[in-house]
């Protein structure tokens, strides 16, 4: 299943990858995004990668998947962004993996200058659930929790740029 998701952030593309190596503000987005315990790990320079392992309860799943994975998914978010260009320009890739399930998130991303306090990330991928019968309700549960996720690093964004 294609999905293509969008969100502008009130801060320059500069501002907002410097966001993403705060510690606290990943920690931050996978507890608005539902997770019950989280670890983060940042790593890299001019690149740089974002992992999130969180655990997230099932419930985002349909009722009838969930006996597959239990009460608890555990989620691996990997988001590696290639150095900025000149104007901040970012490009990279978004990859979910759920423990346990052949479910699979890829995702091309972008940051976007739009101008010197404006910036927008797009994220463009595939989500493929191998499990009979309950592809479509996984795969649309697995779109879903990427916008949730993209909608909490929103809201916390616009508070943490604030200040």
């Amino acid at each position: 299943m294609h999905f293509s998701t969008s969100v502008t952030y009130p801060a320059s593309a500069v501002k907002v990858a410097e966001l993403w190596r705060d510690e606290s503000f990943q920690r931050t987005k996978a507890e608005r995004a539902g997770a019950r315990r989280s670890s983060v790990t940042i790593a890299g320079d001019a690149d740089l990668t974002v992992t999130i392992r969180a655990e997230i309860p099932s419930d985002v799943l349909p009722k009838a998947a969930r006996r597959f994975v239990g009460a608890v998914l555990e989620v691996t978010i990997v988001e590696a962004w290639e150095p900025a260009d000149g104007d901040g320009r970012r490009a990279g890739t978004l990859s979910l993996d759920i423990a346990g399930a052949p479910v699979r998130v890829n995702a091309r991303m972008e940051l976007l200058p739009v101008s010197a306090t404006e910036c927008t990330r797009t994220i463009d991928g595939d989500v493929k659930a191998s499990v009979p019968l309950f592809s479509g309700p996984i795969e649309r549960a697995a779109v879903g929790a990427v916008e949730d996720v993209v909608a909490a690093e929103k809201a916390i964004a616009v508070d943490y740029l604030k200040n």
